[in-house]
């Protein structure tokens, strides 16, 4: 089993009908589908639940307005 981090500025649950989460969205769930294992980090703050892939909640992405 491959594993595939992925960090996603505002994956939040309303968000995955929307560019560019949807394709987020959609890779994650094809990746899934061929056996590999993926995990999103953002800073949402409610991420999306029920999905196929695990999602870590972090603080912020962001430093000084840069991502960090």
């Amino acid at each position: 089993m491959q594993k595939t981090a992925v960090v996603c500025f505002g994956l939040e649950q309303h968000h995955l009908h929307k560019q560019p989460w949807h394709t987020a969205h959609g890779l994650a769930c094809g990746l899934v589908e061929h056996q590999h294992s993926v995990l999103f980090l953002t800073d949402a703050s409610s991420p999306p639940e029920n999905v196929p892939y695990s999602v870590t909640p972090v603080r912020s992405l962001y430093q000084n307005h840069r991502p960090s």
